[in-house]
C-alpha cells in the first residue's frame, strides 16, 4: 500500500476515529481524579443522569462511550460494504 492509499484507508480512518475517542476518555478521566472536571451525565435507556465520581461509574462511562463509537463504525462499515460474511 502507497502513503496515499495509506491516508485513505478506511480501516485506518476508523481506527484513528476509535483511538482518538479513547485518548480523550482517558484526558477526562484523569480531570475528573484530579477534581477539575465534574463526571459527565450517563445515557442509558433514555434516561439521564449524573454519574457518580466512583470508579465504577467512571468506568461505565468510558465504556459507554468506547462502544458506542464501535458500534457507529459497524454501521459504517456495513454500509461500505464490511459486512462479515458467512
Amino acid at each position: 500500500m502507497n502513503p496515499s492509499e495509506l491516508e485513505s484507508s478506511f480501516l485506518l480512518k476508523q481506527f484513528h476515529t476509535f483511538y482518538e475517542k479513547v485518548v480523550r476518555q482517558k484526558a477526562m478521566v484523569a480531570e475528573i481524579e484530579s477534581g477539575l472536571a465534574q463526571p459527565p451525565a450517563v445515557e442509558e435507556e433514555g434516561d439521564t443522569a449524573v454519574a457518580e465520581n466512583t470508579e465504577t461509574e467512571r468506568v461505565h462511562v468510558v465504556q459507554v462511550s468506547l462502544i458506542k463509537v464501535l458500534e457507529e463504525q459497524v454501521l459504517e462499515s456495513r454500509r461500505h460494504g464490511g459486512g462479515i460474511r458467512r
